[in-house]
């Protein structure tokens, strides 16, 4: 990334790049109408509403793994118009048929919109400020802050709109429209990776040939590392979409706390949380480091354990803004995790496969769930959050272990230096 064009990341830059958190959380619009839309098309089954509910996820998957090769052939811009654009086309004409099968087409092409457009975002700050790892880090936060607060208007705007009907939630997508145009305008045209690669190499800039070979060959045994982060975000999805998705408007109607208006409100301070989150991010990670994931993992199971004892909404509320803590510090550490443990020339894609990670977890999560139901032999969703906090503690667990190990090499290399 050359000088000129980190400065054509300017301010009006960032500000349409952190406007593309609207089409990754547009999946936060549609969930306070998912009980509504239960109820529309009733010769539905589970299976097709929980695709209906989370097939985009799975196309957000694939998208995410498409990304890893197209970033080495074109622009990250290119990439984020092509997204864009193919987002608001599926998004925008979902309603226009009632027929539930339709609308969950479009809502599964509508992923391979919005699937990408995290790991580019993440890849783009990463490549912009490469040579400024303090800067990388705040963007990075600020990043997911900003996914908090569209998620918060996002699952606001659903959950008012849903008490229309469940399909007026579609209005909201209008505002792909001023987003695309804000792209266009001022997102910086950078090197494709496989270019950049390729020019940095041919600079002749001397440098130890190990390094060298690491930074220009393969992942050159960073990519269990990589995959770890992935599978651990992973996790933390599932948890997470599985109290504070569609699970959520269901359970709030469970308990008997309320209907399509409380659950947006609830979806809202779950994204909401990202936001003090994300601007904290960076002094938390420089203060704890590998024992962060620890420090996000205990919080998730805070979380599940007032779940498991639903007096309220103010206890439910509390409890989502636990695990959407966990949500947003654990987007942040792997991402930037990812990225450092890798080859420089592998960065985007180690990145893309935490959003792989993440995409995945959001769409097993509804099975998962259901899985849980089955073997309890229940309808109800109570019961399953109690198992879901004993499998976050044998998580936790495994994330002291790994940070004491962590610690551990880095004192032995701090002491074998002096």
């Amino acid at each position: 990334m050359t000088k000129g064009e980190a400065k054509a990341m300017g301010t009006p830059g960032l500000v349409a790049l952190f406007l593309t958190t609207f089409l990754y959380m547009a999946d936060l619009v549609f969930y306070p109408s998912y009980g509504a839309m239960v109820q529309a098309f009733p010769e539905a089954s589970t299976a097709i509403m929980n695709f209906c509910m989370m097939g985009s996820q799975l196309t957000a998957m694939i998208a995410s793994f498409l990304v890893m090769p197209a970033m080495t052939k074109f622009s990250k811009r290119d990439i984020l118009l092509f997204e864009t654009l193919l987002f608001g086309v599926s998004a925008l004409c979902a309603p226009l048929v009632h027929d539930v099968l339709y609308v969950t087409v479009m809502r599964t092409i509508s992923g391979l919109g919005f699937g990408g457009v995290l790991g580019v975002s993440g890849a783009l700050i990463q490549q912009v400020y490469a040579d400024d790892p303090a800067r990388r880090d705040r963007y990075i936060g600020l990043y997911n802050s900003a996914l908090g607060l569209a998620g918060a208007i996002g699952s606001l705007a659903g959950g008012l709109l849903a008490t229309i009907s469940w399909d007026a939630i579609y209005r909201f997508y209008w505002i792909v429209v001023p987003i695309f145009i804000l792209e266009f305008l001022f997102l910086p045209k950078t090197l494709p990776d496989g270019e950049e690669a390729t020019q940095e190499g041919s600079q002749g800039e001397p440098a130890d040939a190990s390094e060298d070979a690491r930074g220009q060959s393969g992942w050159n045994g960073t990519l269990p590392s990589v995959l770890a982060c992935a599978l651990s975000y992973l996790f933390v999805n599932i948890i997470y979409v599985g109290m504070a998705s569609g699970e959520l408007s269901l359970f709030v109607v469970e308990l008997g706390l309320g209907g399509e208006a409380e659950s947006g409100v609830l979806m809202m301070v779950a994204a909401l949380m990202a936001v003090p989150c994300g601007i904290a991010f960076p002094s938390i990670y420089h203060k704890f480091g590998r024992w962060t994931a620890s420090l996000f993992y205990a919080v998730m199971a805070i979380g599940l354990l007032l779940y498991c004892f639903p007096s309220n909404i103010f206890v439910l509320g509390l409890a989502i803004a636990c695990v959407s803590f966990a949500y947003s510090m654990g987007l942040a550490y792997y991402m930037i995790y990812a990225g450092e443990v890798a080859p420089p020339a592998k960065a985007s894609s180690a990145i893309s496969l935490v959003t792989i990670g993440m995409a995945l977890g959001a769409f097993a999560s509804p099975f998962v769930v259901t899985a849980i139901q089955e073997m309890l032999g229940t309808t109800s969703l109570l019961p399953v959050y109690p198992v879901l906090l004993v499998a976050t503690l044998a998580g936790l667990l495994m994330c002291i272990v790994l940070a004491r190990r962590a610690t551990r090499n880095q004192g032995e290399k701090v002491a074998g230096k002096a």
